[in-house]
């Protein structure tokens, strides 16, 4: 018996063994992978957590929602859930995306109470935040109302946060978490376009009516001539942040206005220099855990840097010419 047990024994130690073997043998091949699994692990353990935390609220469900809710917010959890479905086919069929279990929302019925679940100043704002596995809402009966104070439907669906919310949600499921931030906001900032017509406009062309000049992120008047093409368009590239700078740091970025703009001008510039299967794959690359250099480099034959600076002479060049056709 003492014999047989020693066997076993060394037999589990050599499992054990030739196990951590593979996971260090998996990291060195693809660390991006071994990362997502942990992370996945983490979201997936969160999400749970959150609802088990909001256990007691009102519940409403629809065919692949589910939102988190007070009592008296009925008619509004109501409402996120009919906007919720028509924004779902559409992002799903454009990123290529199939759910297998009904989205977590959770409603807050004020700005402290959303804003004060991430720990956040009371004076920071936000309509939604996606954050690992949740989809969290401020309650439109807070913001979109009518004249008469009742919950407008059509003030939620075209200025409303879901399709932004869930556009997050999807990539970070497809990824595994494996994207930079200005492609995750990029490609929300995209999608909402297209489905509710909102976009953040061009900054620039305030600024050039204003006859004001970028210098670091602070605008200030200049002469009274105002710049010529080349001349404004270079004002821009520099005024533009490097790719690099809007990820992790993206929040602390002085002016939130023209990283968000940046970003969507990302996506776009991707869409109409490479086409629209370019951003795909660049998902695919990301979801077998390549880092964004790689998956860049594959999917436009360009690495991050060189990427990075084709795309500020482009966005440039795109700013300076609205904005001159504007004020003309």
């Amino acid at each position: 018996m003492t014999e047989r047990w020693r066997g076993n024994h060394w037999i589990h130690y050599c499992l054990v063994i030739a196990g951590v073997l593979v996971l260090v043998f998996s990291w060195l091949r693809n660390p991006g992978m071994i990362r997502s699994g942990f992370y996945t692990i983490f979201r997936e353990g969160s999400r749970i957590a959150l609802d088990f935390k909001h256990r007691e609220q009102q519940l409403m469900e629809s065919e692949h929602f589910r939102v988190r809710y007070e009592e008296r917010d009925a008619e509004a959890a109501a409402l996120v859930l009919a906007i919720a479905e028509e924004i779902y086919d559409p992002i799903n069929q454009n990123l290529g995306y199939e759910p297998n279990r009904k989205v977590p929302i959770i409603m807050y019925p004020t700005n402290d109470s959303l804003t004060g679940s991430f720990g956040w100043p009371a004076d920071e704002g936000a309509l939604g935040v996606y954050w690992v596995g949740t989809i969290r809402i401020l309650s439109p009966s807070v913001w979109a109302t009518s004249d008469e104070g009742k919950i407008d439907p059509e003030i939620f669906r075209t200025t409303g946060p879901i399709s932004h919310e869930y556009t997050h949600y999807v990539i970070d499921y497809l990824t595994g978490g494996n994207y930079p931030r200005w492609f995750t906001e990029g490609v929300a900032q995209w999608e909402e376009k297209k489905l509710t017509g909102f976009a953040f406009s061009n900054p620039f062309t305030e600024l050039y009516q204003q006859n004001c000049r970028p210098s670091q992120q602070r605008f200030t008047p200049k002469s009274n001539a105002k710049p010529k093409g080349q001349e404004w368009q270079e004002w821009i590239y520099q005024e533009l942040y490097p790719l690099i700078e809007m990820d992790a740091g993206f929040d602390y970025l002085p002016n939130q206005m023209l990283a968000y703009w940046e970003s969507l001008m990302v996506v776009k510039y991707i869409n109409t220099v490479y086409g629209s299967e370019c951003l795909s794959q660049i998902i695919k690359c990301l979801s077998q855990g390549k880092p964004i250099n790689q998956a860049l480099k594959q999917a436009t034959g360009a690495d991050l840097a060189q990427f990075d600076a084709d795309f500020r002479v482009w966005a440039a060049d795109q700013a300076a010419r609205e904005s001159i056709a504007r004020n003309n």
